[in-house]
């Protein structure tokens, strides 16, 4: 045939909003925060459950102390417990345990994990900086609902070392970053 059906079509964009929806509910706001969460909580994540802890003021071994609880536990979403003990070994100078865990939380479709999967390509030591995976990570994080990656996207189209560099294309996605934030202008 030519292609998938219209009902195939509907099919697999109903499931997609289920998943979607799974995630906010297994997420929503009202959530318990678990110590991992208290030490680790990541800001671009949009479904913390606690206040945000800045990269500079993690505890390195308490995270991964706390983390490795909540995951041990299979307490869910076990996808935000691996990004946070990710943060603490990244802190702790362990970055291949913090590549590991950050790729398994993308295994689980844990929606950040592209975000931070991109943000290593793109600052991390550890890793040879890749403009177009970066980018490619942002662009998915941003389709599932984190906004944070607007502003990286605006970095990257601006940044002429990038093959994608487009001034008017950085300042769309930096427009999106501000209404995301809520400072833009919405006229």
């Amino acid at each position: 045939g030519k292609g998938m059906s219209q009902g195939r079509i509907t099919r697999i964009m109903a499931m997609r909003m289920m998943k979607k929806l799974a995630w906010l509910m297994l997420l929503a706001p009202g959530v318990q925060a678990e110590p991992c969460d208290e030490l680790a909580a990541l800001e671009a994540d949009p479904m913390r459950s606690a206040t945000p802890i800045a990269f500079e003021d993690l505890q390195g071994q308490q995270v991964i102390s706390a983390c490795t609880v909540s995951i041990d536990a299979a307490i869910e979403p076990r996808g935000r417990y691996l990004i946070q003990r990710g943060r603490g070994y990244l802190k702790a100078d362990q970055f291949d345990l913090a590549w590991a865990d950050w790729k398994a939380a993308q295994t689980l479709s844990y929606p950040v994990a592209d975000f931070v999967l991109a943000s290593a390509y793109l600052i991390a030591d550890n890793l040879e900086q890749d403009l177009k995976k970066a980018r490619d990570h942002y662009l998915t994080a941003y389709q599932n609902g984190v906004g944070w990656s607007a502003q990286a996207l605006a970095m990257i189209y601006e940044n002429p070392r990038c093959p994608c560099f487009n001034f008017e294309v950085a300042e769309l996605w930096q427009t999106r970053f501000e209404n995301f934030r809520g400072t833009g202008n919405t006229l």
